[in-house]
């Protein structure tokens, strides 16, 4: 029963791959939750990294305690657990989402100017602000 779960699920999603625009938004969704993931785990790992170093520097000290090193590294790595991760996270999984959009936005928009022939627009942004308020008023 299980194969046919997987192939009604294919049969819905992999249409969706034939219009580009919904593949992108797909990978933009995919990307965030898995970037997000990706990012909170650098992040602890780098506190973790962080605490180890204390804990190694506090050993190479001759005046300190074996067990007041661990009592530091202890406390530093619960913290380190209990903090919340958010800004890496959102950093991972947002951050290149909007600078893919930006360049394929881009690309685009170049690949149009390069059929026009290099010609730039007819109309300037005040005019299109006034025909849109124009034909406001009529309707």
């Amino acid at each position: 029963m299980n194969d046919l779960a997987a192939l009604a699920a294919l049969w819905w999603f992999f249409p969706l791959w034939r219009n580009w625009r919904w593949g992108a938004l797909i990978l933009a969704v995919v990307w965030a939750i898995a970037g997000g993931l990706l990012g909170r785990e650098f992040a602890v790992r780098h506190g973790l990294a962080r605490a180890m170093d204390t804990y190694e520097r506090c050993l190479a000290t001759p005046t300190h305690r074996p067990e007041a090193c661990q009592k530091t590294f202890r406390y530093r790595s619960r913290n380190n657990e209990q903090r919340p991760h958010w800004v890496a996270a959102a950093t991972v999984g947002l951050f290149p989402i909007a600078i893919a959009w930006l360049l394929v936005w881009g690309i685009i928009a170049l690949m149009r100017w390069i059929r026009r022939g290099f010609q730039l627009p007819t109309w300037s942004l005040f005019e299109r602000i006034s025909q849109i308020s124009l034909n406001a008023n009529v309707a």
